[in-house]
């Protein structure tokens, strides 16, 4: 995500510069926040106690990023611009892969998600297994 959020930022810097668009359009703004979201993100990603909140954080940069990305390249970007009018399913395309990306950073979320015991004597407490019923 980071990745595409710095190629977005590199071709908005790019076409500023040539007069293309208008540097500090609305959109640009949007997408240098989401690109400071993810970098925070990554962060806390790299950190075991703190992955959850990373993950949770990539949920709204991955929103952001692909949907603002994808507007702004609308502009900049010839094959954006042609693929949007002659694929009939480029909406469905998009917000497919904002639902299966937020799928994703949940599922992380969920899966780094620390345990937090309530009293010490829950160390010794614990479900049997089957197996170790049937002995």
């Amino acid at each position: 995500m980071l990745g595409w959020g710095l190629f977005v930022l590199t071709r908005i810097a790019l076409s500023s510069i040539s007069g293309e668009i208008r540097p500090g359009s609305a959109t640009a703004l949007t997408i240098v926040s989401f690109v400071a979201v993810a970098i925070g993100a990554l962060v806390l990603l790299s950190r075991r106690r703190s992955r959850f909140l990373g993950a949770l954080l990539m949920v709204l940069a991955s929103f952001g990023l692909v949907h603002f990305g994808l507007f702004q390249m609308y502009s900049l970007s010839a094959t954006v611009g042609a693929l949007t009018f002659t694929m009939p399913g480029w909406d469905l395309a998009s917000n497919t892969l904002i639902a299966g990306l937020g799928a994703f950073f949940i599922a992380a979320a969920i899966w780094w998600w620390p345990e937090h015991r309530t009293s010490s004597a829950d160390t010794g407490t614990r479900l049997k297994t089957i197996g170790e019923m049937a002995r």
